[in-house]
């Protein structure tokens, strides 16, 4: 399970990035 974990985990980080920024970019067109 580590390795999959391991493997997994760039991606989650990736998704996580994109969707902070692109809530950032939302906020910033609302606002």
């Amino acid at each position: 399970m580590e390795w999959t974990a391991a493997s997994i985990l760039p991606y989650s980080m990736f998704f996580l990035t994109s969707l902070f920024s692109e809530s950032c970019l939302n906020s910033d067109e609302t606002s």
